[in-house]
Protein backbone atom coordinates (compact mmCIF):
# COMPACT_ATOMS: atom_id res chain seq x y z
CA UNK A 1 0.00 0.00 0.00
CA UNK A 2 2.86 2.42 0.80
CA UNK A 3 4.39 1.76 -2.61
CA UNK A 4 1.16 2.84 -4.30
CA UNK A 5 1.01 6.05 -2.27
CA UNK A 6 4.64 6.95 -3.00
CA UNK A 7 4.12 6.46 -6.73
CA UNK A 8 0.93 8.53 -6.61
CA UNK A 9 2.65 11.37 -4.78
CA UNK A 10 5.60 11.27 -7.19
CA UNK A 11 3.27 11.47 -10.18
CA UNK A 12 1.30 14.32 -8.60
CA UNK A 13 4.49 16.30 -7.93
CA UNK A 14 5.68 15.67 -11.48
CA UNK A 15 2.36 16.90 -12.83
CA UNK A 16 2.50 20.06 -10.70
CA UNK A 17 6.08 20.78 -11.81
CA UNK A 18 5.07 20.32 -15.45
CA UNK A 19 2.11 22.71 -15.06
CA UNK A 20 4.34 25.33 -13.43
CA UNK A 21 6.90 24.96 -16.21
CA UNK A 22 4.18 25.39 -18.84
CA UNK A 23 2.92 28.54 -17.10
CA UNK A 24 6.45 29.93 -17.10
CA UNK A 25 6.94 29.09 -20.78
CA UNK A 26 3.54 30.59 -21.70
CA UNK A 27 4.51 33.82 -19.95
CA UNK A 28 7.96 33.80 -21.56
CA UNK A 29 6.62 33.33 -25.10
CA UNK A 30 3.44 35.43 -24.66
CA UNK A 31 1.05 32.56 -25.40
CA UNK A 32 -2.48 33.09 -24.10
CA UNK A 33 -4.03 29.74 -25.10
CA UNK A 34 -3.76 27.40 -22.07
CA UNK A 35 -4.27 24.32 -24.27
CA UNK A 36 -1.01 24.92 -26.11
CA UNK A 37 1.93 22.86 -24.91
CA UNK A 38 5.27 24.61 -25.27
CA UNK A 39 8.33 22.45 -25.84
CA UNK A 40 11.58 24.32 -25.44
CA UNK A 41 14.52 22.68 -27.15
CA UNK A 42 18.06 23.35 -26.10
CA UNK A 43 20.51 24.69 -28.64
CA UNK A 44 24.25 24.66 -28.98
CA UNK A 45 24.80 28.11 -27.44
CA UNK A 46 22.92 27.20 -24.25
CA UNK A 47 24.82 23.93 -24.07
CA UNK A 48 28.20 25.65 -24.45
CA UNK A 49 27.34 28.30 -21.85
CA UNK A 50 26.26 25.67 -19.33
CA UNK A 51 29.33 23.57 -20.08
CA UNK A 52 31.67 26.56 -19.66
CA UNK A 53 29.96 27.49 -16.38
CA UNK A 54 30.43 23.95 -15.07
CA UNK A 55 34.09 23.93 -16.09
CA UNK A 56 34.71 27.28 -14.39
CA UNK A 57 32.91 26.09 -11.25
CA UNK A 58 34.97 22.88 -11.13
CA UNK A 59 38.23 24.79 -11.74
CA UNK A 60 37.39 27.24 -8.94
CA UNK A 61 36.60 24.37 -6.56
CA UNK A 62 39.86 22.58 -7.36
CA UNK A 63 41.79 25.84 -6.93
CA UNK A 64 40.24 26.45 -3.51
CA UNK A 65 41.10 22.91 -2.39
CA UNK A 66 44.69 23.24 -3.61
CA UNK A 67 45.14 26.59 -1.86
CA UNK A 68 43.63 25.14 1.32
CA UNK A 69 46.07 22.21 1.16
CA UNK A 70 49.03 24.55 0.66
CA UNK A 71 47.88 26.67 3.58
CA UNK A 72 47.52 23.62 5.80
CA UNK A 73 50.99 22.37 4.85
CA UNK A 74 52.39 25.84 5.52
CA UNK A 75 50.88 25.84 9.00
CA UNK A 76 52.00 22.31 9.87
CA UNK A 77 55.67 22.33 8.83
CA UNK A 78 57.99 24.93 10.44
CA UNK A 79 60.54 25.01 7.57
CA UNK A 80 57.86 25.71 5.01
CA UNK A 81 56.25 28.24 7.33
CA UNK A 82 59.54 30.13 7.67
CA UNK A 83 60.05 30.28 3.91
CA UNK A 84 56.46 31.37 3.43
CA UNK A 85 56.94 34.26 5.87
CA UNK A 86 60.09 35.36 3.98
CA UNK A 87 58.20 35.30 0.67
CA UNK A 88 55.27 37.15 2.23
CA UNK A 89 57.58 39.85 3.59
CA UNK A 90 59.20 40.21 0.17
CA UNK A 91 55.78 40.59 -1.46
CA UNK A 92 54.75 43.28 1.06
CA UNK A 93 58.03 45.16 0.48
CA UNK A 94 57.55 44.95 -3.30
CA UNK A 95 53.99 46.29 -3.04
CA UNK A 96 55.18 49.15 -0.83
CA UNK A 97 57.93 50.07 -3.28
CA UNK A 98 55.52 50.02 -6.23
CA UNK A 99 52.87 52.14 -4.52
CA UNK A 100 55.34 54.52 -2.91
CA UNK A 101 54.13 54.00 0.66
Amino acid sequence: MAKFKEGFVREAKKSIRQEQEQKRLHAKHDISNPDTVVVEKSNMVKFLIRCAARIIRIAATVTVFVLAAVGLITLLYPDVREEFLFVLAAIVDEIRSMTGL
